[in-house]
């Protein structure tokens, strides 16, 4: 008996067919195949027939293993993802990181990635900066190496809300006043990054009333919005109400 199936593989188990040396025939399996090797290679023991038969059966293994090869090239296998909390410095530095989930070989390896990174600061709404932590995620492949790294989004924890800072009451307009209409209004509002309405389109209200809610919301004024301790221009939806007294 001698090894006439190798697998590319260094770790991988030779199998072992059952044919004698002058009849061996090389045949070299991709990785991942050598189990399946071994269950071919006890059909061929088992088989009564001579060895022109059996020759012929070693020689069809690699047409056996062509597919299993080509799909192993194409798909290595899905990669290893190890998740890691760091904590951060009011200047994004890391003081503190901590393996949340993961394969725990790879736990170190990890830890040693996110160190190196270059993490976003967070500020308070005022723009200050301020400790937080973030969540990254490094991948791995099948040979241990990184292939990426991502940060985890936060839901609803990256941008700071803007605050209104002055608000002017509307005029009640006096041909609202005589058919006794009252009500709310509804804008949207395109707020720019010093805080100040843009633009300004009616949602829902009543026709006589829209005027003076847009006339109004013009002289209204924000405090900036922060994302990343960087202004943004966002998109604001409020409410202008009319009651007659």
């Amino acid at each position: 008996m001698v090894d006439v199936v190798a697998c590319r593989h260094p770790g991988a188990v030779a199998a072992r067919l059952p044919v004698p040396k002058s009849e061996m025939v090389p045949v070299v399996l991709k990785d991942g195949c050598h189990q399946f090797a071994r269950l071919v290679s006890k059909k061929v023991m088992n088989l009564d027939v001579g060895s022109a038969w059996r020759k012929l059966v070693v020689l069809m293994i690699p047409f056996l293993f062509a597919s299993c090869s080509r799909t192993a090239e194409k798909s290595p296998g899905v990669p290893q993802r190890v998740l890691v909390e760091a904590q951060l410095d009011a200047q994004g530095k890391v003081t503190k990181l901590t393996v949340i989930e993961g394969d725990r070989r790879l736990r170190q390896p990890a830890l040693d990635v996110a160190r190196t990174l270059r993490y976003p600061r967070d500020c308070d709404e005022g723009g200050h900066p301020i400790p937080s932590s973030e969540k990254v995620s490094v991948y791995f492949g099948a040979n241990g190496k990184v292939l990426k790294t991502q940060l985890v989004p936060r839901v609803g924890g990256q941008v700071k809300s803007s605050r209104l800072r002055q608000r002017v009451e509307p005029e009640y307009p006096k041909a609202a006043k005589r058919a006794r209409i009252q009500g709310m209004v509804l804008l949207k509002v395109w707020i720019d990054k010093e805080g100040n309405p843009i633009t300004i389109e009616p949602v829902r209200g009543h026709e006589l009333l829209i005027h003076a809610a847009i006339a109004a919301v013009k002289k209204w004024k924000w405090a900036p919005t922060y994302m990343r301790c960087e202004p943004i221009p966002v998109i604001a939806t409020v409410t202008v109400n009319f009651v007659l007294r």
